[in-house]
């Protein structure tokens, strides 16, 4: 995802410059001249260089996992520097970033989520709560540590701040939209695979979904988008879509780049990075997509964030 989309930056005549984490990420590859890599080879090298490239960059487009506040930090960080950044800021982040916390204020301005309570860590799970019931980290990634659970295990103690939710079933989707001067506009609606062995891991995706399910997703998606208030760049937003309109569901809000991209950039019209960047600073109209069919398939189970 990072790399199509720094190609797709490139490709638009943007110069880039990218942090990689060695010790995570090796990049084996010679990158375009327009393209300039920083590579970090421990933790404490991190923020001395991000604080510099943020200070000279015309924009900072943050793509980082909301894990212990991770995405967080580093909105603090561009903004500490004096960088423009081009994503949500840092109140619209801190309220995504925490799913029980973002889960109350949807419910407040009546958007649907599944029911759910906010679980401490180190406590035991609720025996009065409706299950099959999902449990997953307040500040997770992806599909990091989420559990399908079908009752409340007595010798289970959760080690996490957590969020327990009554389990929904019908069909993932995800849906990008993306804020600016402009106002908001969503972008088609993504199916979702996801395993189906209770850890919920994203397998792929594909394109386009029915002209109803689509519908209902995008407008779902932008009132959970304006619930969040104002901000710039790209959100995705995951939902669960039921037999009916009524049973349709926001499950959580990722205020960064996602792995939908990979579908969406080969049916957008044009670059969706440069749209992307544009629509943020309000120097274009919404993207348009054909609505050809494309999937996008994982090679082998991962944990992405997705």
């Amino acid at each position: 995802m990072v790399e199509a989309f720094a190609a797709d930056l490139v490709s638009a005549g943007f110069d880039v410059d990218r942090m990689i984490d060695r010790t995570v990420c090796p990049v084996a590859q010679i990158p375009p001249k327009e393209l300039t890599h920083h590579h970090l080879r421990s933790p404490e090298e991190e923020k001395p260089i991000f604080e510099r490239l943020a200070n000279s960059a015309d924009h900072t487009i943050l793509i980082a996992p909301e894990t212990d506040g991770a995405l967080t930090k580093r909105v603090e960080w561009t903004l500490a520097a004096g960088g423009q950044l081009l994503g949500p800021g840092h109140q619209v982040t801190a309220l995504t970033t925490d799913k029980h916390q973002l889960a109350k204020h949807l419910v407040a301005a009546g958007v649907p989520v599944p029911k759910g309570v906010a679980v401490a860590a180190g406590s035991r799970l609720p025996h009065d709560f409706h299950y099959p019931a999902v449990l997953k980290p307040r500040d997770g990634a992806g599909s990091q540590h989420m559990h399908l659970l079908g009752h409340a295990d007595p010798e289970m103690h959760v080690s996490f701040a957590a969020r327990l939710e009554e389990h929904v079933e019908g069909q993932p989707i995800s849906v990008g939209v993306l804020g600016g001067p402009g106002g908001i506009t969503a972008l088609p609606a993504c199916r979702q695979l996801i395993s189906q062995d209770g850890k919920f891991t994203y397998l792929g995706g594909s394109l386009p979904l029915s002209e109803q399910q689509a519908d209902r997703g995008e407008r779902l998606a932008m009132r959970a988008a304006n619930a969040c208030g104002d901000f710039r760049g790209y959100m995705g937003i995951d939902l669960i879509l039921g037999t009916h309109a009524d049973e349709d569901r926001v499950i959580e809000i990722n205020p960064r780049l996602t792995t939908s991209y990979l579908l969406l950039r080969q049916v957008a019209d044009q670059n969706l990075a440069a749209s992307i960047v544009r629509w943020s600073l309000g120097q274009c109209p919404s993207p348009s997509f054909s609505s050809r069919k494309v999937t996008f398939a994982l090679s082998h189970l991962t944990e992405v964030l997705a």
